[in-house]
């Protein structure tokens, strides 16, 4: 991830990169998340995935900056598909590699607290 961020790359080259660890449990709570990724896959997006710990779905379109094929056109035709069979599908634009950065987290989970 760091390197495609790096390389200003819309997407890491290995899609398995972009995950979502509370995601088997949301689907396995509410099955209906599982047919909405289906749906977002369908539409044609790269990758789909849950955002935090749902309900929210998303589908990653990438592409170049314009033309046939372009990740926005791309996405902007598979709302046109989910129009009323989805709540709320939405195409959001991206803002550039200048806004993304890469979280570490704490494997050990022992966060640092600061005193008052």
């Amino acid at each position: 991830m760091q390197g495609a961020l790096a390389q200003e790359e819309p997407m890491p080259a290995d899609l398995r990169l972009l995950t979502n660890d509370l995601q088997p449990a949301a689907v396995s709570l509410c099955p209906q998340i599982d047919a909405a990724l289906e749906e977002a896959r369908r539409a044609g997006a790269a990758t789909a995935l849950l955002s935090g710990s749902g309900p929210t779905v998303l589908g990653l379109f990438p592409g170049g900056r314009g033309g046939a094929g372009d990740g926005l056109d791309l996405a902007e035709q598979a709302v046109a598909r989910l129009e009323g069979r989805m709540p709320a599908a939405l195409v959001a634009r991206p803002v550039g590699t200048a806004f993304a950065r890469v979280v570490r987290h704490n494997p050990a989970g022992t966060a640092k607290r600061r005193s008052a």
